[in-house]
């Protein structure tokens, strides 16, 4: 076996570690904001940083009536997603809905902001807005937003509502473009 033919294989590796998070201008067929993005392309968004962030969990949580997902993401430090069960317990335990044998809240407790976009479809900027807002809190480069997340849990729902999301996003595509 020559070289050239094992070398993609001992490459991969090392570029799969090297992906970076694409901007949502380098990620969608048009820049962010210029158009409405249909929601199945918002789902493959934050599919993409997901499978390329260490600090955002996509979980699909159903479907809508016309077979849509619908999803959210977590977005946190990576300790605090590999711990997200021990997490959400110690929240409920401040809430005193749940004790533990010593009926003690833990010392680690984490802040859980929960995000949600998009609950009426005629209002397709917040969905819009969340693509942002998972860009700007999954990036890497930004050491402050990096330094949050090592405090606070947070759960981002790009669409509430992926149905009449895309029934207004497809009418505003049909009568507004050019």
């Amino acid at each position: 076996m020559t070289i050239l033919r094992i070398l993609p294989f001992l490459l991969f590796p090392l570029l799969a570690t090297a992906q970076t998070i694409p901007s949502p201008n380098e990620f969608l067929p048009r820049n962010h904001g210029d158009h409405f993005t249909p929601h199945y392309e918002l789902v493959d968004y934050f599919e993409r940083v997901a499978d390329t962030s260490p600090n955002v969990l996509l979980q699909s949580y159903g479907k809508t009536n016309q077979d849509r997902p619908l999803i959210m993401a977590f977005i946190s430090s990576e300790k605090n997603l590999k711990n997200l069960e021990n997490i959400r317990l110690n929240n409920v335990r401040k809430t005193g809905l749940l004790k533990d044998k010593k009926g003690n809240v833990k010392a680690d407790d984490r802040a859980i902001v929960w995000l949600s976009f998009g609950v009426h479809g005629n209002e397709a900027g917040a969905s819009e807005a969340s693509i942002a807002a998972l860009y700007a809190l999954a990036n890497p480069s930004d050491k402050t937003v990096q330094k949050w997340l090592e405090n606070t849990v947070i759960i981002l729902d790009p669409c509430i509502n992926p149905d009449g999301y895309s029934r207004y996003t497809h009418w505003n595509r049909n009568v507004g473009m050019e």
